[in-house]
């Protein structure tokens, strides 16, 4: 009786170290599992941020592209102003070099100081009376000595 009761408790014993083992062994794998899931999610995390941050550095980078292109047309813009205040305004003949001028007529306006003509021109099917201005500054002790129509 003895013998059986050792063995009995030997079993017994044995069986509760076959069970505590195994419950750790799937504790362990519960714990890695939940580990592997977590260090996932953490990843996943990481990477939306950079993907995020890749995003926001090409919308600024965009920003910054699109800014220098406005600014560079700003300065063209400048310059084109500038150009066109320095020179002086050129008398626009070139329409007229198109056609033949059969006859040109001159008016002076002495309050604005300009030099209106007015030209006739003709086309293969019209005659037309086209005219255009030269601004030519006038210099002050300017007199007309005859007025001639």
């Amino acid at each position: 009786m003895w013998k059986e009761g050792k063995k009995a408790g030997k079993k017994d014993r044995k069986t509760e170290r076959k069970k505590d083992r195994k419950e750790e062994r799937q504790k362990g794998r519960k714990t890695e599992r939940k580990k592997d899931r977590k260090e996932e999610r953490q990843k996943g995390r990481e990477e939306k941020r950079r993907e995020e941050k890749r995003r926001e550095e090409k919308r600024r980078e965009e920003k910054r592209r699109e800014e220098k292109r406005r600014e560079e047309k700003r300065r063209e813009e400048k310059r084109r102003e500038e150009k066109r205040r320095e020179e002086p305004p050129s008398p626009r003949l070139s329409n007229l070099q198109k056609f033949e001028v059969h006859a040109c007529f001159v008016h002076v306006s002495l309050h604005e100081q300009k030099v209106f003509s007015t030209a006739e021109k003709t086309t293969k099917t019209t005659t037309k009376l086209h005219s255009f201005h030269i601004s030519i500054p006038l210099p002050v002790n300017f007199e007309f000595q005859e007025c001639i129509e």
